[in-house]
């Protein structure tokens, strides 16, 4: 079987989730891909433009982009979780920054993944929850002093 990866440098053939393709490059390449799983791709919705499509209609292209040797030779990673912690600067609104609390929205669709609404806010926990039992290197400390993660209830409404 045809593994001569580093043949695909420079093709943009990596199907990312937000519909573009990525332009496969090697392991120094300045611009990185990363592999999501399930949790991982609802939470970084946003960040799209950054997370590879691993559920094509095509199981062996879907195989490839999967591949360990295939990320060994490219700008492809799975989904670390000091990775995830800096891509969701772009899931946070732009006016959390440096705020100690927000408001949370009980309006919002509950399908929407951004970090405004009771579904979203519970995948994450269970996301750091998870991690947290990976390893004793990720989990809560890491989310400490960069995002609001701890939902609070003032005067009867979520905050």
């Amino acid at each position: 079987e045809w593994r001569n990866y580093t043949q695909l440098h420079g093709l943009p053939l990596l199907p990312l989730l937000n519909g573009a393709l990525g332009k496969i490059g090697d392991s120094n390449a300045t611009q990185a891909f990363f592999v999501p799983n399930q949790v991982e791709k609802f939470l970084l919705e946003p960040a799209s433009h950054s997370l590879i499509d691993v559920w094509t209609d095509d199981n062996k292209l879907n195989g490839y982009l999967s591949d360990d040797e295939f990320h060994q030779c490219s700008n492809i990673n799975k989904l670390d979780l000091r990775t995830f912690i800096s891509l969701l600067s772009n899931v946070y609104p732009i006016e959390w920054v440096d705020q100690p609390e927000v408001r949370l929205s009980s309006s919002v669709d509950p399908e929407i993944s951004y970090p405004v609404n009771h579904l979203w806010v519970s995948k994450l926990w269970e996301y750091i929850v998870t991690c947290s039992n990976e390893s004793e290197d990720s989990g809560i400390h890491l989310f400490e002093n960069r995002w609001q993660i701890v939902p609070t209830l003032i005067d009867g409404g979520d905050k």
